[in-house]
């Protein structure tokens, strides 16, 4: 009895460092920020920062505010990660942008800063203030 209550210990502890470690090398996705004129175009950047090569991510974010004509896509310049998914609906907009790695042959995504959204996401407001986005 006493080995199998040594043996759950250990189990416990392991994943317990695991998820430490998972915790401390994690990602951060930013938005940039930006102050809205009314009726004006604006572009909006969205960046993954790694520490390590990534072979995979997937951002779902909701937008708030008052706005027309939005409308998202993956930064061209973005070659890393060549199978997407990029889905916008819902309401409030709800968008879910995810990139991974199927073939060998394809690039993760480099250790650092990346650009993965530019443009042409714009939103026309229609009065001025700030745009807001949630992430889940």
């Amino acid at each position: 009895m006493m080995q199998k209550r040594t043996l759950y210990s250990l189990l416990l502890a392991s994943l317990l460092l695991v998820f430490a470690f998972s915790f401390a090398t994690a990602q951060t996705v930013t938005f940039q920020s930006k102050t809205v004129p009314r009726c004006a175009t604006t572009i909006l950047n969205i960046s993954v920062t790694t520490p390590e090569p990534l072979s995979a991510f997937e951002i779902v974010f909701t937008l708030s505010g008052v706005y027309s004509n939005f409308s998202v896509n993956f930064d061209g310049t973005l070659s890393a990660l060549p199978d997407r998914v990029l889905q916008v609906g819902g309401t409030p907009d709800t968008v879910r942008m995810a990139a991974m790695r199927i073939n060998t042959g394809d690039n993760c995504l480099p250790a650092g800063t990346t650009v993965v959204r530019s443009s042409p996401q714009s939103f026309h407001t229609s009065r001025p203030g700030r745009l807001g986005s949630a992430g889940r």
